[in-house]
């Protein structure tokens, strides 16, 4: 990378534009420039404007802690971290601008852009702009490549492969970084070593690795403690399981089969019980049906006649809604008759608006021709008055103007008469301050001298005082070292004596255990926890016999229900298909009358019916007898019949239809429920006697625990018995308890002496420790004694120095130990006091010398701008006297109102009775078209109304005809007709359910004596039901038993698979984790630590061997007689110096000259630049080094050193203001102080004079 140009305007104290081209002349041909300047002139802003263009950031910006504030110009605190804080106070904007040559070997230029709100000095600090292009040998600008902050930093980075960090130790050589390097201990070095190379990594790797191979570590141990807890049962004991396994199956087949056997005899008991039983409810539910059939004969009869009446329901409906609709269509020819009637006077009264609104227009036409003259003589006058106004305005603008005019130019000459006066005062005053502070012109003369003395002072009294300090640390940590191995000798004395004391209580807690016999109560507790679980399952069996029995009852009682429901639906499945059959036969004779009458009934045969004449024959049949030619309400009533009855066929099958799909769907439910209530009652005789035989076979197990032989009521019995087995276990539970604590209390002793011992024995590894610090901080109290005793004898060096010119300023040496910010303060405030009265002198003769000849211009200026605002008065007077006359002459029209305005008053009057006369047309059109259609709607509705009286008529004749087939008075057929249909329905299903209810009652009652007779046919058992019952509870218990024997082996084997299984998998993850934590435990004894020393320390030595190399290879150019070297063993970061004049003397760093240490230091500086690893070479280096603290011989030697530089490709800029450095370096960018807190940059060198690079 290589720097081409910094450019910058308005940063800090740098107020004009600037511009150092380091391809021109005279920076282009020379090695070595010099940046010089006062302190505080701004020589620092121009590196922090290069920091800024490329990396958006400067060392002072990040120097700053990221909470604190600054006072800003907008009035607002800011982060003291802000890189815009660099704009200059008083600034609206300003820049920072590079041009560099990338890695790529192109050329570019980066911007950075500071700006205030509307660019205004007072206004808040915007968001700065970033920009990259790429430009060309010129410098012009060929193409534009990044815009944005982010954007544009983060190309930066990749065209220079410099972060701004590695760019600072790269190009930026801060003062004393490097001399403290040399001068630092091995703990100070590493720091600093961190700090610049970033190693701080690898103590970061170095704790990762030692965390990794705890946590593996860790993890192993847990698999292997997970892996002990796993039980898997030996291969005999399996093999012994799976045989006794086998034979109880076998033992459970035989049984199951003889019990088997017994079930079915005792079923067929019960099914001759629930026969009978059965019978008698059957009979009485035939009693109860009949007596309700019986009670229903009014229902019937009622039904009966709402039958015969029914067929009068559709006509009287139908006359009743004619006699409704003829009440609306009267009712709608009223309204329609008002509404015509309205309609004629509105329509009436339209036309009356029409004809005035007519007038009206024709009026408002005769007064706008009157007015038409008037209107445009006014109108002339009106544009002859603007004309004359128009002019007037300008005449008052110029008058204005030319006494603007006079006003501006008197007021400079007042304002520099005055100052010419001030001017004068301040020259006396200037003259009388320059007399009274002439003894402090020796302080101002040598007023650089002065500060770089106070600046040694400073740096030597610091380094005093950091030695002083150093020097108590040292006496504190010799104390603490020794009050340490005092504590150190009373805690293993303390901990000896517990020690002891906790050995006697172990043996005591031993013999209590032993006292405990913790084994006899193991095996009284384990017998105990059989019996118990024997006792449990025993209340299992009962408790599920007891279930299953209430489940069996209900089961059975269920199926008898279904049995006789399914028996009633089946009988009336036969009686509807009988129904059906018989059904069939009428609807079919009943659907062909129906196509005969809807033949009789078309069109077709309607119009032969009606061409039919008496004694012609019949074109379709011949017969000359025609009953229905004429009379068409005969002809019309026999098809109406016809179509009655067969619609009345089709509503009785699809009725049967119907109900029978009902009553095989009520079947086959009433039989699915009967096996279903079938299975449930043989699961619950199962399940009872599964229970009975299990708990047989526990008895067996355990006969003497006191419980009852028989499981039928034996829950309460086997509870008492399992209350009394738990309450011993809970006794025994205590004994173990007991045991259990003493264990605890005896493991914690023995972890009480581990944690003694191991505290005795990590004490002895501190004492160590200690004794190594007490070394330490001896050697250093001699080595910071010894810098004290030097640092006092440099400052009263330096303060014979000071001597002569602080007497002036009234100051002592011990001034400037008591506040050397104080003092130093005051010489620089006694030396600006001569500059300052020296430059106001000269300020205020300069200013009265420049303001003689601009008084006297002012003076003629104001004398003709005096005569020109007379003329523009006298010209403004004439014109507005033209302009009355004319506006007087205008008044006398129209009463003086604007011609506009009149005339649009009557143009809007105009407007308004135009619009009113159309609308007035419009509307009588309207009313006109409206009163037709009412008119018309009026004359309809009266139609319509005729129709409905017609209609109702019709309605009533139909429905007496039918009244009279039916044989009802009209009262008693109203009376049957005003039953709701829902009661109707009521009615018709209570009778249909009692009829029904009967029948099946009977079904029911026959199928019930025929059950009896089928079960006492299928033979009565020999054995009394109370011994079968008996063997069958038996049976029961004993296959129970056998299941729960079954169920507890294949629950061992279960988990015994299972815990192979785990074991199995564990093992492979315990190998795994055994193979992981092997590589961390390597790892970890490589690099590995707590702390991260180990991997840091490494590191940090391997990188000082390579930058003393490089340091070598600088210093063989600078100081060819000497060599750096790392000085200790592996790992240390010691330096000490090989003296080749000496025969390779090997000696401290410390024992170099000023020089000599400068020499070395600069050679570490240039090897630090170049040891980032990569190809980020920079041409340029800037460095910022004491140079002022060295001799004459020693500077002469560091100048040529940085010369020799050039030849190896770099260019050196060294920021000083040493004067005997100045002197050597031809080349010099300056930053000269003008006053006000403001600086300007120039360029000197031999043949060039001063240049102002913009």
């Amino acid at each position: 990378m290589r720097i081409l140009a910094i450019r910058g305007e308005n940063l800090a104290s740098l107020a004009e534009p600037f511009a150092i081209e380091f391809e021109q002349e005279p920076l282009r041909s020379s090695g070595l420039f010099a940046i010089t300047g006062e302190t505080g002139a701004g020589k620092s802003t121009i590196l922090d404007a290069l920091c800024l263009a490329l990396y958006d950031d400067f060392p002072r910006a990040t120097a700053g802690n990221q909470k604190e504030k600054a006072p800003d110009a907008s009035g607002e605190a800011v982060s003291a971290t802000e890189p815009a804080n660099i704009l200059r106070r008083g600034a609206g904007r300003g820049f920072a601008e590079a041009d560099f040559v990338a890695r790529d070997g192109k050329r570019y230029r980066v911007r950075c852009d500071l700006a205030r709100a509307r660019g205004k000095a007072a206004g808040r600090l915007q968001k700065r702009g970033r920009s990259l292009w790429r430009i060309d040998d010129s410098g012009e600008m060929i193409e534009a490549i990044e815009s944005g902050v982010d954007l544009v930093n983060g190309r930066i980075v990749e065209l220079t492969d410099l972060t701004f960090d590695q760019f600072r130790r790269t190009a930026l050589l801060a003062q004393g970084d490097f001399d403290a390097f040399l001068r630092a201990d091995a703990k100070e070095r590493a720091d600093l070593l961190e700090k610049i190379t970033g190693a701080e990594i690898y103590g970061v790797l170095s704790m990762r690795a030692n965390k990794r191979w705890s946590d593996a570590r860790n993890a192993l141990a847990a698999l292997e403690e997970r892996a002990k807890e796993i039980g898997v049962m030996p291969d005999e004991a399996r093999a012994a399981k799976l045989s006794e396994l086998k034979e109880i199956d076998a033992q459970r087949e035989a049984l199951a089969l003889e019990c088997g056997g017994v079930r079915a005899l005792l079923r067929r008991i019960e099914t001759l019980a629930q026969a009978r039983k059965a019978l008698e409810e059957a009979e009485a539910a035939r009693v109860l049906a009949e007596g309700a059939w019986n009670a229903r004969a009014v229902e019937r009869q009622t039904l009966e006649k709402l039958e015969r009446v029914e067929p009068l329901r559709a006509p009287r409906q139908e006359m009743r809604r004619a006699a409704h609709a003829l009440i609306a269509r009267r009712d709608t020819a009223s309204r329609a008759l008002e509404k015509a009637e309205a309609a004629r006077a509105a329509l009436d009264e339209a036309r009356k608006d029409a004809a005035r609104a007519a007038e009206a227009l024709a009026s408002i036409d005769d007064e706008i021709k009157r007015l038409l003259p008037l209107w445009e003589e006014a109108a002339a006058l009106d544009m002859r008055v603007e004309v004359k106004a128009e002019e007037v305005a300008r005449a008052a603008e110029a008058d204005m103007n030319a006494r603007t005019a006079l006003a501006d130019k008197r007021q400079p000459l007042l304002a520099a008469k005055a100052e010419q006066e001030k001017a004068t005062d301040r020259r006396e005053a200037a003259r009388a301050e320059l007399a009274s502070v002439a003894p402090l012109a020796a302080v101002n003369e040598r007023r650089r001298e002065i500060a770089d003395w106070l600046d040694k002072r400073a740096q030597v009294g610091a380094e005093k005082r950091e030695a002083a300090a150093r020097l108590e640390k040292a006496f504190a940590e010799l104390q603490r070292a020794d009050d340490v191995k005092r504590s150190f000798d009373a805690a293993d004395k303390a901990d000896r004596e517990a020690l002891t004391q906790i050995t006697t209580q172990l043996s005591a807690r031993a013999a209590a255990l032993a006292a405990l016999d913790a084994e006899t109560v193991a095996r009284e507790d384990e017998a105990l926890a059989r019996v118990q679980e024997t006792l449990q399952a025993m209340a299992g069996c009962a408790e599920a016999y007891e279930k299953a029995a209430g489940k069996a009852e209900s089961a059975d009682a269920e199926v008898k229900r279904h049995d006789l429901e399914a028996a009633t639906l089946a009988r009336e499945i036969e009686k509807l298909a009988r129904a059906r059959e018989a059904q069939a036969a009428q609807r079919e004779e009943a659907e062909r009358l129906g196509e005969l009458a809807e033949a009789a009934a078309a069109a077709s045969a309607l119009e032969l019916r009606a061409a039919l004449e008496d004694g012609a024959p019949c074109p379709v049949c011949g017969g000359r007898d025609h009953p229905f030619a004429h009379s068409s309400e005969a002809a019309r009533d026999l098809i109406e019949s016809l179509r009655d009855k067969r619609a009345a066929a089709r509503r009785a099958a699809a009725q049967i239809e119907k109900d029978s799909a009902a009553a095989s769907a009520g079947e086959a439910k009433a039989r699915a429920l009967r096996d279903e209530a079938a299975s449930r009652l043989e699961e619950a005789r199962a399940a009872t006697a599964q229970a009975a035989r299990g708990y047989a076979a526990l008895l067996l197990k355990a006969p003497d625990c006191g419980v009852p032989k028989e499981i039928a009521g034996a829950c309460p019995a086997v509870a008492g018995v399992l209350q009394e087995v738990a309450d011993k276990r809970r006794e025994l539970a205590k004994i173990v308890a007991a045991e259990r604590e003493m264990r605890k209390e005896i493991d914690l002793l023995r972890k009480a002496v581990e944690d003694k011992r191991l505290a005795i024995d990590t004490r002895k590894a501190e004492r160590e420790a200690a004794e190594n610090l007490s070394r330490n901080a001896g050697e250093a109290r001699a080595r910071f004694a010894e810098k004290v005793d030097g640092a006092k004898t440099r400052i009263d060096s330096l303060d014979r120095s000071l001597a002569p010119y602080l007497a002036p300023c009234d100051l002592t040496a011990g001034d400037l130990d008591r506040d050397p910010l104080g003092a130093r303060k005051i010489v620089e405030e006694a030396g600006a006091r001569y500059r300052t009265a020296f430059d106001a002198l000269t300020r205020a003769e300069a200013c009265l010398t420049e303001l003689a000849p601009r008084i006297a211009a002012l003076v003629a200026d104001e004398g003709a701008a005096s005569q020109q605002a007379d003329r523009a008065s006298q010209e403004t007077a004439k014109r507005a006297a033209e302009l009355a006359r004319l506006q007087k002459e205008r008044a006398g029209l129209l009463d003086g109102e604007a011609t506009s305005a009149h005339r649009g008053r009557y143009d809007e009057r105009r407007r308004v009775a135009g619009a009113t006369h159309e609308s007035a047309r419009a509307a009588a059109a309207d009313a006109d078209s409206l009163w037709a259609s009412l008119e018309a709607a009026h004359v309809g509705a009266v139609e319509e109304a005729g129709m409905a009286e017609r209609a109702l008529e019709a309605g009533e004749r139909a429905y007496n005809d039918v009244l009279a087939a039916t044989g009802f008075g009209d009262e008693a057929a109203a009376g049957l007709l005003a039953i709701p249909s829902d009661d109707a329905t009521a009615m018709r299903r209570a009778v249909k359910n009692a009829e029904e209810a009967v029948n099946s009652a009977r079904v029911a009652a026959a199928q019930r004596r025929q059950d009896v007779v089928d079960a006492e046919a299928a033979g009565i058992p020999e054995a009394p039901r109370e011994t079968l019952a008996a063997r069958e509870a038996e049976l029961t218990g004993t296959l129970t038993s056998l299941a729960e024997q079954v169920g507890a082996l294949r629950k061992e084997l279960v988990t015994d698979d299972d815990a192979r299984r785990r074991a199995a998998k564990l093992s492979s993850r315990i190998d795994a984790d055994r193979a992981a934590f092997k590589v961390w435990d390597e790892v970890n004894a490589a690099i590995g630590s707590a702390k991260g020393d180990r991997f840091r320390s490494f590191a940090q030595s391997v990188t000082l061997e390579h930058l003393v190399a490089l340091a070598n290879q600088r210093l063989a150019l600078l100081a060819p007689r000497y060599r750096l070297e790392r000085a200790g063993e592996i790992g240390s970061l010691g330096l000490q110096i090989v003296d080749r004049d000496l025969g390779d003397e090997r000696r401290s760093t410390r024992s170099l000259s000023g020089g000599e240490r400068f020499l070395a230091s600069l050679a570490l500086a240039l090897a630090l630049a170049g040891l980032e690893g990569r190809d980020s070479f920079v041409d340029t280096l800037f460095i910022d080094e004491g140079f002022g603290a060295l001799d004459a011989a020693t500077l002469d030697v560091a100048i040529d050193a940085l010369e020799n530089l050039q030849g190896q490709g770099r260019k050196v800029g060294v920021i000083s203001h040493v004067e005997s450095m100045q002197a050597r370096i031809a080349a010099k960018i300056c930053v000269e102080r003008r006053g006000g807190g403001l600086s300007r940059v120039r360029l000197r060198a031999p043949g060039l004079g001063d240049q102002t690079p913009n």
